[in-house]
């Protein structure tokens, strides 16, 4: 209980009471980091099909840069451009592989099952790094590499 509300706060951008962070153990720190950016990784994506320019923008740092599957760079102001023309997509799971911690940095791989866009529907899979920050207690995607991955 005490995890899923540090997260909730996490998530929100909040910070936990007091109580709550004394009451969670440093082991218990990672698992409540880790499942932020999990949750985080996933309203993203769940965001973006959507169109939900306000989730995308609070979950990117203003320094953000991006590289595309075509190799172009891209900052966060552009990102949130392509988000206000959606939504993208159909449908979107994501699945985060693996975080690597670093202190106040995250490294999380993983990938994206896509439908979409309306009317073609094509099924296809992106694989992706993105690197976490962690400012004033609340993890910000500062850099994202995107790659084309197989037609599902």
């Amino acid at each position: 209980m005490l995890i899923a509300l540090a997260l909730a706060a996490s998530v929100l951008g909040q910070t936990p009471s007091l109580e709550v962070a004394a009451s969670v153990s440093s082991a218990q720190n990672m698992t409540v980091d880790e499942l932020a950016i999990r949750e985080g990784a996933a309203a993203w994506a769940d965001a973006f099909t959507r169109g939900d320019v306000d989730l995308v923008d609070a979950l990117l740092a203003d320094d953000f840069v991006g590289t595309a599957k075509d190799g172009s760079p891209y900052d966060k102001p552009t990102l949130l451009g392509w988000v206000r023309a959606g939504p993208n997509l159909s449908a979107s799971e994501t699945t985060v592989d693996r975080i690597r911690f670093f202190g106040d940095i995250a490294i999380a791989t993983g990938s994206d099952a896509m439908v979409g866009p309306a009317p073609e529907m094509r099924r296809i899979k992106s694989v992706w790094t993105d690197i976490w920050i962690r400012r004033d207690g609340r993890w910000f995607v500062i850099a994202a590499h995107d790659m084309a991955g197989t037609p599902d």
